[in-house]
């Protein structure tokens, strides 16, 4: 087995049958995976498949409803996805590339994976957090602004 060709061990699977602690050359047994490195790259990991676009919706006919019912200021990117296909098959390096921030790009792919999962927009759209508001005296906090 040790004048196999690093090609060659890569494309084979050894397996042993028994659990003897004595190995032999005969006690190995090889079974071919695969011919090629593609292949066997698929057989790794499979290529995800496209994500599907839905069809509209009665309230969600257009892109901007969409963004609209989905809150957190979503609204000022409509003029970004001028199709239904455009914003749903948007990807992460795709909505970087149009100019939205990180947060917003995670929360608006979240919200395209749960309308393709059937929910309604309204019922699942999550407000934006209040600012905290600051109590009490002292060298931190003056104006109720807070100080380093």
């Amino acid at each position: 087995m040790a004048s196999l060709t690093p090609t060659l061990r890569t494309s084979l699977r050894l397996t042993r049958p028994g659990r003897s602690t004595v190995a032999s050359a005969s006690s190995w047994h090889t079974t071919p995976l695969a011919s090629s490195s593609s292949q066997l790259r698929s057989l790794h990991a499979p290529a995800l498949a496209p994500r599907r676009i839905p069809s509209t919706r009665t309230p969600y006919t257009t892109p901007a409803a969409v963004l609209e019912s989905a809150s957190r200021n979503l609204k000022q990117h409509t003029d970004k996805f001028p199709t239904w296909e455009a914003l749903f098959a948007s990807t992460s390096h795709s909505l970087s590339e149009l100019g939205l921030a990180v947060k917003e790009r995670r929360y608006l792919l979240w919200v395209l994976e749960k309308y393709r999962a059937g929910f309604d927009i309204a019922e699942i759209a999550v407000p934006t957090k209040p600012k905290r508001k600051i109590r009490g005296w002292g060298p931190k906090v003056q104006n109720g602004k807070r100080v380093r």
